[in-house]
């Protein structure tokens, strides 16, 4: 009989395929997976397998970890930077996937210049106090949230600045320091405290009645105020003090007669009136 079938079935245990049978079902099979990443991907030791758009057929990604690659290129540029450098560059990165550690280095290396999400109004600090949850607490006097600078806009989107805060310790030392820290003090944004604390330290002095505030050697003072008016003083004098100067003095003489048609004025006045 036919010991030999140009097929392989299921089941047949006494006839042999052909070689052109073995030949058409190992096309139909996917090559075996090699160990390592072809050179296409720098000689990584480790990749992932992905699907295809055909069915039972599979492909590999190079998996890139910092920590792994032996290739000076990977170990001394970030990723990142060599992403789009040139056409044949982004097509080999474009199947390779990055691990958890490298995204976290490339993070670290952006740090200087990447901002980061703002949180919410009135964010919760860290504070233990031995029970359970109580480590996170809203606390306006907390290091953690009221901070020493504000966040300000710059002339560059994405990108923000920061504007010191003068607190109450910080007034008594305004103007103070190298010329550098005064330039700093003068763009500062000072709080309430400091704001009441600057009002008092240069504010008015109590007095008491009949006082008045007089300003000299850079400094207000009190004096009490002269009941009458005296020679050569610097103090003003109370009401009812210049009330009784003025009324010991003679009324100002009032002219009622001047020559006929001339200008009233004191030189054509023909007769003065004395009366009190």
């Amino acid at each position: 009989g036919n010991y030999v079938e140009d097929s392989i079935t299921d089941g047949v245990t006494n006839k042999a395929p052909s070689e052109n049978a073995v030949h058409d079902a190992l096309a139909l099979k996917q090559d075996q997976i090699p160990a390592t990443v072809e050179d296409d991907y720098f000689g990584l030791t480790r990749s992932l397998i992905a699907t295809t758009g055909t069915s039972g057929q599979v492909e590999q990604i190079g998996l890139y970890d910092y920590g792994i690659s032996s290739v000076s290129d990977f170990n001394n540029d970030p990723l990142a930077k060599k992403v789009y450098s040139d056409y044949d560059e982004y097509l080999k990165y474009d199947s390779v996937v990055p691990s958890v550690a490298d995204m976290q280095l490339e993070a670290e290396a952006k740090w200087d210049w990447t901002q980061i999400i703002i949180p919410q109004s009135g964010y919760k600090a860290f504070k233990y106090d031995g029970t359970w949850g109580s480590d996170l607490i809203q606390d306006w006097l907390s290091n953690n949230v009221k901070g020493v600078g504000l966040v300000t806009k710059t002339a560059t989107d994405g990108i923000v600045g920061e504007r010191k805060i003068i607190e109450t310790a910080d007034v008594a030392n305004y103007g103070t320091g190298t010329a550098t820290q005064q330039q700093i003090q003068e763009i500062s944004i000072p709080t309430m405290g400091a704001v009441m604390a600057a009002i008092g330290a240069n504010g008015l002095p109590s007095g008491t009645n009949n006082q008045v505030l007089q300003y000299s050697n850079n400094a207000w003072t009190s004096v009490t105020m002269d009941s009458a008016p005296t020679a050569s003083s610097n103090k003003p004098v109370t009401s009812g003090g210049v009330y009784t100067a003025v009324s010991a003095k003679q009324n100002k003489m009032t002219c009622t007669r001047w020559v006929d048609n001339a200008d009233h004025t004191d030189t054509n006045c023909l007769l003065w009136n004395m009366a009190n």
